[in-house]
C-alpha cells in the first residue's frame, strides 16, 4: 500500500509538473529600485553633468546672448524626458524635469526683462523641485 501511495505521488508530480508545487518552485528574484534603475541613473548622471555645466554658463551670460544657452538647456531637458525610466524612478524623473522646466522659465523671464520677483519665484520653485528630486534620489540610493 505504501509503495502504491509513493508511486502515485511521483506519478502525480510528473503529470502536474514540479513547478506547480511551491516547494519545488524557484523563487522569483526581486530587484531593488537601485538595481532596476542603474542604467537610467547612469544616463541621467551624464545629462545632469551637462545640465550643470550649461546652467553655470547661463548664470554668467548676458541677456542678449542667453538664447543659445537656453536652447541647450531645453535640449538636455528633452533628452532627460526621453530616457526610459523604471516605474520606481518615475518621481525622480518627474521632479528633475519639473526643476529643469522652472529653471528654463526663470531664464526666459530674465531674458525677456521681466520683473525680478517673477524670476525669483521661478527659481524658488526650481529649488523646491530640486529638493524633492534629491529626496527621491536618496530613497533610491538607500535601497541598496
Amino acid at each position: 500500500m505504501k509503495l502504491s501511495v509513493i508511486a502515485s505521488f511521483y506519478l502525480l508530480l510528473i503529470l502536474c509538473g514540479c513547478n506547480n508545487i511551491p516547494i519545488f518552485q524557484q523563487p522569483t528574484p526581486t530587484f531593488t529600485c537601485l538595481e532596476q534603475s542603474q542604467a537610467f541613473l547612469d544616463q541621467l548622471e551624464t545629462l545632469a553633468t551637462r545640465w550643470d555645466d550649461t546652467e553655470a554658463l547661463a548664470n554668467s551670460t548676458s541677456r542678449i546672448a542667453l538664447s543659445p544657452v537656453i536652447a541647450s538647456l531645453q535640449d538636455i531637458r528633452r533628452q532627460v524626458d526621453d530616457l526610459e525610466t523604471p516605474p520606481c524612478s518615475a518621481y525622480l524623473k518627474h521632479y528633475l524635469i519639473q526643476y529643469m522646466d522652472y529653471t528654463i522659465e526663470a531664464f526666459l523671464l530674465f531674458m525677456a526683462d521681466e520683473p525680478d520677483y517673477k524670476i525669483t519665484e521661478k527659481f524658488e520653485q526650481a529649488i523646491q523641485s530640486y529638493d524633492l528630486y534629491k529626496t527621491e534620489f536618496s530613497k533610491i540610493m538607500g535601497d541598496r
